[in-house]
């Protein structure tokens, strides 16, 4: 019967062995962060669901036939099947099962903090795939771990594995001997340098994000003594979606974290500020982890911190989350210490902290503290003449620094009370239900999703571990664990969750960024998790194990959770952030410095975030950026500017551009919006592999295809009067005969775009025309085609218009 047993156990574990694997196998390849390569998913619930083999695509192993067609519904029951599985056939699961029989007070505490985890892991259409990934890879996991244990623990009773054991061991007892001062330095070395490569080989040093971009340019209206400065005469050359613009030019953002930014665009150096503070970060993690629990819990979190690629890729742009992060983490340390000790400098940090959070994420910061801020009422009332002091000195300094945000309010929007982003998105900004910024109306369900949304990705971007990475800190509370700090961070965690619940917009830029500051939680409640495991398993789960194989265990499943990460899931956010990260590029701003252009205004056809925090905030830089708003507008810039030469920039093109003749302008046709057009649309298409004849080097491309389909564009003169009408066009085997109508009235014959091969017209005078001020209609109407022609498309380059003064008629 004992060989029967020793077969079986064997067999069993054998097989887990295998099926881990192929589960990881499966999982971890990702074609992004979000979406494994191996598993297709349909349907917002997914109802439909494709699972590949990642060697074939088509492949019979036993029973199970690959690819394999499920839903989402059936792998999450699965998924709980095995789990009970698990516990029913291993021993150790058994244990832990009847243990918990015994002791039905633990019961409680592991139903709440499963029921916790649980909920982080209900997934939206968005979160999906990320809850697929880690409720599949953390199976494929815990297999491997059953699966492979027996052979370990054989390991380890011979010569190898005592070893490796006593390698690790020494390993880790350096770091928890080594100096302090030396494990800080290197933690901060580390972190600096990781984040200093991500700041120039991912983002090139310049701000990516819309929110950095403003808040970098604020951070020289700052560096100039101002809190504004006022808008240009031509204001519409330089609006940006977050900028305020209505005769003052300021950032809608509190001024907290431009603040920091004024310091590194005095320096000359604005990409080293959120470096600093991410590296300065994860040292805090290291006081903040001794101050609430111990030594060793302050080293793992300062190197859980060191590894976490969230806290890493964020600390490498500009977002105002990095500050947050520093200020809501040396707020934490610093309340701690003022509850702990009678010194009265420790609520003034603490205060300072938390206030220069609050200029700089007011809503992210009342939900962090929020905890802390019940915790120091209840000693209050327990204990007034013990705290008063202490806790009054802190309440005074928020609020000095409370009342530095409202006055910044006063002086930009007129009211203190009055924020930049209602000024600039309306009243619909607000947190609330009922209303938005833009888009749908925010109402509770929107909340709750866009809460499960943050969640979901939380449980990967963490630590991009296989397994959901929020596991260890609800595991915690199994043990019905009593510290206090404990509950503060937890709650500091759930109440950033909820205080987002009301507001209306979401998204994930570097992961679920309005969750962002609750790693200062996660991350030590992980570290203290990580410790205590050990413990939780002999007097919890009642498994009497020794506490060094238990140790073992958790490290080992960590470093593999750590190395599956870093080894797989790394590159696919660098290709993500490094490929034009939200639109944003160099290319302009290389270009315009490798031609050694001076002394110019360029105006930019490509995404003007890239260059606007290029721009000085009085105008009058070597080099000033303004948005290419077509030939007609962008005259008003080079008059302003009479003495500079004039460039278009069309991200690394840049062309050199002559100031027109008086009365005259070239607008390029890409440049206007279609007001109206019939046929199957039309689209902007790059002319370069045709020749360099076309301005802009692209044309508008029309897909009519039957006579009478056409396209209407506006042309903007200044003033009333007669115009002679020029245009340029293409001619290609598939094109059509036009006829240009201004304002209702035809205007030249009839153009003949045919050729057989692909040509520039040049310039085809059409006549003189009286235009309005204003838009004028210009419609190109599709007459008819070539016989020789096969389509009815037509393709326009730009519009020349000049306006015919009274001395042209003497």
């Amino acid at each position: 019967m004992k060989i029967i047993g020793y077969i079986f156990t064997f067999a069993s574990r054998l097989i887990l062995l295998i099926a881990g694997i192929l589960l990881l196998l499966i999982t971890i390849p990702h074609k992004d962060p979000w979406n494994m390569s191996l598993v297709s998913i349909k349907g917002d619930k997914g109802q439909e669901i494709t699972i590949s083999f990642p060697i074939k695509k088509d492949i019979n192993i036993g029973p199970v036939q690959f690819p394999i067609k499920t839903s989402a519904k059936k792998i999450f029951k699965t998924t709980g099947l095995c789990l009970i599985g698990l516990t029913i056939i291993t021993s150790s699961g058994r244990k832990v099962f009847i243990n918990y029989l015994k002791n039905p007070k633990y019961v409680p505490a592991f139903l709440v903090s499963m029921a916790m985890f649980v909920f982080t892991l209900k997934p939206t259409q968005s979160g999906m795939p990320i809850v697929l990934y880690t409720t599949l890879g953390g199976l494929g996991v815990l297999f491997c771990s059953v699966g492979i244990f027996p052979l370990v623990n054989s390991i380890g009773r011979r010569s190898p594995g005592k070893f490796i054991y006593k390698v690790s061991v020494n390993i880790v007892n350096f770091i928890l001997n080594m100096r302090i001062e030396l494990f800080l330095l290197i933690v901060f070395a580390l972190a600096f340098t990781a984040t200093n490569l991500g700041s120039y080989y991912l983002f090139e040093h310049i701000p990516h994000i819309q929110d950095s971009l403003d808040q970098v340019f604020h951070g020289k209206i700052f560096s100039i003594g101002k809190l504004t400065v006022p808008s240009h005469k031509y204001k519409e050359f330089f609006d940006f979606t977050h900028m305020i613009n209505d005769g003052r030019w300021y950032s809608e953002y509190p001024p907290g974290h431009s603040f920091l930014m004024m310091f590194g665009v005095m320096m000359g150096i604005p990409w080293i500020i959120n470096p600093l503070l991410g590296s300065l970060t994860v040292v805090v993690f290291y006081f903040l982890g001794k101050e609430l629990y111990d030594e060793k819990t302050g080293r793992l979190s300062a190197l859980l911190g060191l590894f976490s690629p969230f806290i890493i890729f964020m600390s490498s742009e500009f977002m105002s989350h990095a500050s947050a992060l520093f200020w809501l983490s040396l707020f934490v340390l610093f309340f701690a210490r003022s509850v702990k000790y009678r010194k009265n400098w420790h609520p003034l940090v603490a205060g300072s902290a938390l206030g220069m959070a609050l200029n700089g994420r007011p809503l992210t910061s009342l939900g962090i503290c929020f905890p802390f801020a019940i915790y120091a009422l209840v000693l209050l009332i327990k204990r007034f003449r013990e705290y008063i002091v202490r806790l009054s000195i802190m309440l005074i300094t928020i609020l000095v620094f409370l009342f530095i945000l409202l006055l910044f309010n006063y002086l930009t929007t007129g009211d203190a009370m009055l924020f930049g982003y209602v000024v600039k998105h309306g009243e619909g900004h607000n947190p609330g239900f009922g209303h938005s910024g833009w888009g749908e109306p925010h109402t509770p369900s929107k909340g709750l999703r866009q809460n499960l949304n943050n969640l979901n990705a939380l449980n990967k971007y963490l630590f991009e571990w296989p397994i959901p990475c929020l596991f260890f800190m609800f595991l915690l509370f199994i043990s019905m664990t009593r510290n206090k700090w404990d509950y503060m961070l937890l709650g500091a965690f759930w109440c950033l969750s909820i205080s987002y619940f009301f507001y209306w917009f979401q998204d994930w830029c570097f992961g679920p960024r309005f969750m962002y500051e609750s790693t200062l939680a996660t991350v030590i409640l992980t570290s203290r998790s990580l410790i205590r495991t050990p413990k939780l398993v002999n007097d919890i789960f009642g498994l009497k194990t020794s506490l060094a194989k238990s140790k073992g265990t958790v490290g080992f499943v960590i470093i593999f959770c750590f190395a599956i990460g870093l080894s797989f899931h790394i590159k696919p956010l660098v290709n993500i952030y490094s490929n034009n990260y939200w639109g944003v590029n160099a290319s302009v701003l290389k270009a315009v410095k490798s031609r050694g252009i001076k002394n110019a205004v360029i105006f930019v056809q490509s995404y003007y975030g890239s260059v606007l925090p290029a721009n000085s905030p009085t105008f009058d830089g070597d080099i000033i950026y303004v948005r290419d708003l077509g030939a007609t507008k962008n005259r008003k810039m080079m008059e302003y500017y009479p003495h500079r030469e004039y460039y278009r920039a069309n991200g690394s093109n840049i062309q050199k551009l002559e100031v027109p003749a008086k009365g005259q302008a070239l607008i390029e046709a890409e440049s206007l919006e279609v007001i109206e057009s019939s046929g199957d649309g039309h689209g902007l298409q790059n002319m370069l592999g045709f020749g360099l004849q076309w301005s802009s080097e692209a044309q508008v491309l029309v897909y009519t295809n039957s006579p009478g389909d056409y396209i209407v564009l506006p042309v903007y003169v200044d003033e009333v009067g007669n115009y002679e009408i020029s245009a340029c066009f293409t001619k290609a085997p598939n094109f059509a005969r036009i006829q240009l109508i201004v304002n209702g009235k035809p205007l030249g014959e009839l153009l003949d775009t045919y050729n057989k091969n692909v040509i520039y017209t040049g310039i085809v005078e059409f006549g003189t025309v009286n235009l309005i001020k204003g838009d004028n209609r210009f419609k190109f109407l599709v007459v008819d085609k070539n016989k020789s022609s096969s389509n009815y498309l037509f393709g326009v380059d730009c519009i020349i218009i000049k306006k015919i003064q009274e001395t042209d008629h003497e």
